[in-house]
């Protein structure tokens, strides 16, 4: 368990981290006992041929016991390999399963966006299309009541792909395809890369890498034409090289976290609560260490993050003639997700937009309907607190204890021409009952294995001595937890926390068996001191 000794040399300085560093120990490991509880008992999926309307079921208990008993035997015998094996033997096996385990995304990825042809629709095919017309000419999208002008920080993405297809063509969208796949493989490398950084052992890069081979989430949305996957490897990117700044505080170090949150945020908006959680931790670090550095890079990439669309929406204001509107209120997306309609607790329904189709797309209207509805949401939630206790807990468990985050959901959208092989496993995942049954279970497994190890993170992995920008990912993650609460409701949403959590996650257990080991031996060395005394008696 972590140790907060108030009476230390250092508590003077580090005050910041004694009052700060529990209450995240806390809230985290409330946090995913909870989920964790859940996710043992019950587990929510979408059925792909329906709306998108989450499912509660019970879950298979037995077999998440029974799977972690097997994660836990592999640990085991990892730990006596590290006893036995020479620094190099070890140092060619971590080689080996990160190789292999980049290798099998890689490969994985590939199969899954060449196994059929996924049409990109929704706001997928705005992104792809609308940079593809902004090539040749076209600019309806920036008409009244159209796309890019409620929905105008889409034009970060837009501009990313617009630059990608002036390079590969236009509505060559399998080539975003081949470039998720890759991003999905550097994923994985960048989470092995930031276990080294923190100092992770042995055994835990294995077990990182075995992890991740599993995430069938992450192999699913390398079809996803749209900024999960980018935005998730260029966060993974901005950690690594935050770390790497604590070590070297090197200019060319901070421009690579500034351009990895830039690109994060254009690709993604949603990477603000990374940029939050950096500020949190800054700060504290100034406090707790005056130390500068931090604070002043993340200043700089949330700097240039904003000066990057503010130039974007400059350059396609220039070019379409037509001045960006502000778009649909923030609040319009918080309103929605005080519904509760038959698709679910909060889910997406339309509201923002059949609101400002309304008012004639008065976004000023629009923003006062929302805050009227939500402040009236609000006194029914508070004249009912046992439906509003129901009403967050579904909204939080359709999001959070979903193991597959849509992604075979968000990748559906093929004809009969283009779909998968008739009779090939593809074709059984997307057509039959059992075919999905079979992909969620194994989904499931894994994910009750990533939350309970983030727990055992929060509850042993948080120490005092630690640097506060090692937590980065652990705030980030609660960060998006409490967002999810407040903002319209998607698994799809979680995705990037979900792969965030896999590193913590085995930083949790390698901490807890550590601790178990620790404890082991002292019981040992007792009993044999015990022993000792009495043959002497």
């Amino acid at each position: 368990m972590p140790r907060w000794n108030l009476r230390s040399a250092n508590a003077g300085k580090d005050w910041i981290r004694l009052i700060t560093y529990p209450v995240m120990a806390g809230i985290g490991g409330l946090v995913f006992l909870y989920l964790t509880y859940q996710s043992f008992f019950y587990t929510q999926y979408l059925r792909i041929s329906w709306e998108e309307m989450p499912i509660n079921v019970k879950d298979k208990p037995l077999w998440n016991v029974a799977f972690l008993a097997g994660f836990l035997a592999v640990a085991a015998l990892l730990w006596l390999a590290r006893e036995k094996c020479s620094e190099g033997v070890k140092k060619r096996m971590e080689f080996a399963a990160v190789a292999f385990a980049v290798i099998w995304v890689l490969v994985a990825g590939l199969w899954w966006i060449t196994s059929a042809d996924r049409v990109p629709e929704g706001d997928q095919a705005f992104i792809y299309g609308g940079a593809s017309y902004f090539i040749e000419g076209n600019y309806d999208f920036f008409g009244h009541g159209c796309y890019c002008q409620f929905y105008p920080q889409q034009l970060g993405q837009i501009a990313v792909v617009e630059l990608f297809f002036r390079i590969v063509g236009t509505y060559n969208y399998f080539a975003i395809e081949v470039a998720c796949v890759l991003f999905a493989a550097g994923t994985v490398l960048l989470g092995y890369l930031i276990l080294r950084k923190l100092g992770a052992g042995f055994v835990t890069k294995i077990l990182y890498c075995l992890l991740m081979m599993g995430c069938l989430p992450l192999i699913g949305y390398t079809s996803w034409v749209y900024g999960d996957l980018p935005s998730t490897f260029f966060l993974f990117l901005a950690f690594f090289g935050i770390l790497c700044l604590q070590e070297k505080p090197k200019w060319y170090i901070v421009a690579v976290v500034v351009c990895s949150f830039t690109m994060a945020c254009l690709v993604r908006k949603n990477s603000m609560i990374f940029m939050v959680a950096f500020f949190i931790l800054a700060a504290i670090d100034v406090i707790s260490k005056k130390r500068w550095r931090m604070l002043l890079t993340a200043g700089l990439s949330l700097a240039v993050a904003l000066l990057a669309y503010q130039g974007i929406y400059a350059m396609y204001a220039a070019r379409s003639g037509k001045e960006i509107e502000k778009g649909l209120p923030v609040n319009s997306w918080i309103a929605m997700g005080m519904q509760e309609s038959w698709l679910g607790y909060g889910w997406y329904n339309n509201y923002p937009k059949e609101t400002g189709a309304s008012l004639d797309w008065d976004y000023d209207a629009v923003g006062e309907t929302a805050g009227a509805y939500i402040r009236e949401r609000m006194q029914e939630f508070k004249a009912d607190p046992a439906y509003a206790k129901q009403f967050y807990k579904m909204k939080v468990l359709s999001q959070w204890n979903q193991p597959l985050y849509q992604c075979l959901y968000f990748s559906k959208n093929f004809t009969e021409e283009s779909g998968p092989a008739r009779g090939s496993f593809m074709d059984r995942v997307y057509h039959t009952e059992k075919g999905l049954a079979d992909v969620l279970f194994w989904a499931d497994r894994w994910h009750f294995l990533i939350f309970l190890g983030l727990f055992l993170y929060f509850v042993f992995g948080v120490r005092r001595s630690k640097d506060p920008m090692e937590y980065l990912f652990a705030v980030t993650i609660l960060g998006g937890f409490f967002f999810t609460i407040l903002w319209e409701a998607k698994a799809r949403y979680v995705l990037p926390y979900y792969l965030m959590a896999f590193p913590l996650a085995v930083l949790g257990y390698a901490r807890c068996l550590g601790l178990a080991g620790t404890l082991w031996m002292k019981v040992r060395l007792q009993d044999a001191s015990g022993r000792k005394e009495t043959s002497e008696d």
